[in-house]
């Protein structure tokens, strides 16, 4: 394959809640990398889990107060264009494929964790009643806007998620209990063409030996926040055991098995697609190393690898990760980049 030719990027679905954050800050250790921002996450402008509000239109939707301002023109010969000027290594989207399909100049990775577990993570560590909070979303046909600052938004987050998130826009806000099988044989088709589908918990393991092999990384993923990583001990007990064996504070109670029971029935798709892309990973993985990607990849001197990662969308080299509230504040109306 000639380089010209050679895929520009890794493009890295982040789905929230999943682990990508330790992914992006393996990506932003890599000698030479360059990554769109060395604060606390590599998403693109617009690609935050609040970003879905950019594609919702009212009634359904509040519009957003500070509208986001893409850095690149849309769809897949935008983003190409945008990245290959900037020599990217590495970029990733926290939100649904706007795109609508998966664009051919890109290495698409993504790691998934049981979506009902995830959920369950979610609600609880975002309500001190997460029943209440559940039931009460479920009892609407379709509910945006509980949430402007994370993924948790309402009606998309508890119904199969994940095929939201692959076929973008278009089933993102369909109604509560109208994804079906058409859908999910849809989504099938697209997390078939992902390079790794990396489940979490294995990202420590074989995870982190795809990501050495396929694309040339050094190391593996680390704990980047409060969640735990597979096979990290737990905290300190600080109350007496939920009734899903985990510990939650005073102060905040856990979903019981009736809720869990609902959320296992209404995100079937999602638990199909899941089981399916952790056995094709299985089945890699008893198949051997991979073999490294051929990709585009930057110049890499000895001074460039020992100077840090490159983060063009700050517009400067940082040893040391920045704000993310720098990256934010840049990102959006009175500071947003313009089309390049």
């Amino acid at each position: 394959m000639r380089p010209h030719d050679r895929p520009v990027s890794v493009f890295f679905l982040h789905v929230s809640s999943s682990g990508g954050t330790a992914v992006c800050r393996l990506a932003q250790e890599q000698p030479c990398g360059r990554v769109p921002t060395c604060g606390a996450n590599c998403n693109l402008n617009c690609r935050h889990p609040w970003d879905w509000r950019q594609q919702c239109v009212s009634p359904a939707c509040v519009p957003p107060t500070r509208p986001c301002r893409p850095p690149h023109k849309p769809g897949c010969a935008g983003l190409r264009r945008w990245v290959a000027q900037r020599n990217l290594t590495f970029v990733a989207s926290e939100t649904m494929l706007m795109e609508g399909a998966l664009c051919p100049d890109f290495v698409y990775v993504t790691v998934l964790r049981d979506p009902v577990a995830r959920l369950q993570s979610q609600l609880e560590r975002m309500s001190s009643q997460p029943n209440h909070k559940l039931h009460q979303l479920l009892a609407q046909p379709l509910v945006l806007n509980t949430s402007v600052t994370t993924s948790l938004m309402g009606t998309p987050a508890l119904d199969n998620y994940l095929v939201r998130l692959l076929l973008g826009p278009p089933v993102f806000f369909l109604p509560l209990r109208t994804i079906n099988a058409s859908h999910f044989a849809a989504a099938s088709r697209v997390l078939a063409g992902f390079a790794a589908v990396v489940p979490l918990d294995g990202l420590n393991t074989d995870g982190a030996a795809w990501l050495r092999g396929a694309l040339r990384w050094r190391g593996a993923p680390r704990k980047a926040n409060h969640h735990r990583l597979p096979g990290e001990a737990p905290p300190r007990p600080l109350v007496q055991p939920a009734a899903s064996g985990r510990r939650l504070s005073a102060r905040h109670q856990a979903l019981g098995e009736r809720s869990l029971r609902m959320l296992r029935e209404l995100n079937r798709y999602d638990l199909q697609l899941y089981a399916e892309a952790t056995a094709r990973f299985r089945q890699s993985v008893r198949q051997g190393s991979p073999p490294p990607l051929e990709l585009r990849r930057p110049r890499c001197t000895a001074t460039d690898a020992a100077a840090g990662p490159q983060c063009p969308m700050q517009g400067r080299r940082v040893a040391a990760r920045s704000s993310y509230a720098t990256y934010y504040s840049s990102s959006y109306a009175g500071g947003g980049r313009s089309y390049s």
